[in-house]
């Protein structure tokens, strides 16, 4: 069983789009990503990614159309216990919402494999204690998900990290994990429309093996994000804060470069976890606002006619959709 025909021409146009981007400076890419370009040949590396690629990528791209129903994902994690390099998806669903789910793309480009990268990091609890701040990591910790894991590429013969990088950039763009404008400015037409929230990938592929590129892509894009969706009344992250001691924390929202604090007791009643989303919608009045936002404020101040929501979304928390709670700017918040 191959990939079919219109699969393999997505990937190879999105594929010199991803090279055209590095070129033109719209990705960035480690410095061992963009050596690795300029010594070999891009149809030659082409060639190695495509024949890594398994037809389960097939599977899952016509899975976008109707939340991934009737696939035998049982079967497609038979290639995740490999000691081989690849590419892999973990594809979660929410109890009671079948129409619901996320999906992150990651990959084993050292000489541990797919197995060790999958089943003894993301699916042992101990491993994910140690970054328990990740959104997949959270998910994952929830008692009502249920994850997949699934096998999308294979390198028979070791290559090296970059063209596991590339292909995980390539499967990333194709399944729309990664909410980068550039990743969606990049995919192809005829591929399915998929909800960008959806998407659990943090950080760019291209950037791995650079922290300080990747930490400042991640922090860029996520305020870039946080700020468009606050301004549209959208969704954003929930953040959970600890002290130095972890003995307590709170809650932010961020919007932009700002945070909004919601009270621990509204977290709390609403049971989220760090990384979950919720809705800022926005009320202006004439005069004075009921709810306003900024209680310090003047009545002749615009700012006091002002007020801010926040809404949970029935895709984090189910049954909990119609839970609402104003959010107020007290003197001592930042």
């Amino acid at each position: 069983m191959s990939l079919s025909p219109s699969i393999q021409d997505i990937l190879r146009t999105t594929y010199f789009a991803i090279l055209l981007a590095i070129n033109t400076g719209s990705l960035n890419a480690a410095e061992h990503v963009t050596e690795y370009l300029a010594k070999h040949d891009a149809e030659l590396t082409l060639s190695l990614i495509m024949v890594a690629v398994m037809p389960y990528l097939d599977a899952l791209v016509n899975g976008l159309r109707n939340c991934f129903s009737g696939l035998d994902l049982k079967d497609m994690a038979n290639g995740t216990f490999s000691s081989l390099q690849g590419v892999y998806g973990i594809l979660c669903f929410f109890r009671n919402h079948e129409d619901i789910y996320r999906l992150y793309i990651g990959s084993s480009y050292g000489k541990t494999g797919l197995q060790h990268r999958i089943y003894s990091n993301h699916f042992n609890a101990s491993y994910r204690a140690k970054e328990k701040s990740k959104y997949l990591y959270c998910i994952l910790e929830r008692e009502d998900v249920k994850a997949f894991p699934v096998c999308l590429a294979q390198f028979k013969q070791a290559v090296e990290p970059p063209v596991v990088l590339l292909l995980e950039a390539l499967i990333t763009t194709v399944l729309g994990t990664y909410r980068l404008e550039t990743y969606q400015t990049l995919r192809h037409s005829k591929l399915p429309r998929v909800d960008w929230l959806a998407g659990v990938n943090q950080c760019d592929p291209l950037l791995t093996g650079d922290s300080s590129l990747m930490w400042i892509d991640a922090a860029k894009a996520k305020r870039r994000a946080n700020l468009e969706n606050a301004k549209a009344g959208g969704p954003v992250r929930i953040r959970q804060h600890w002290n130095g001691a972890g003995k307590w924390f709170y809650w932010n929202i961020p919007v932009g470069c700002f945070k909004l604090r919601m009270p621990r007791a509204v977290a709390d009643d609403w049971a989220l976890v760090h990384g979950d989303m919720v809705n800022l919608e926005y009320n202006v009045t004439l005069n004075r606002h009921p709810n306003v936002y900024a209680l310090a404020a003047d009545d002749k101040d615009d700012a006091s006619k002002l007020g801010i929501r926040a809404m949970i979304l029935m895709l984090m928390i189910g049954e909990k959709i119609g839970f609402r709670s104003w959010v107020v700017k007290r003197n001592d918040d930042g």
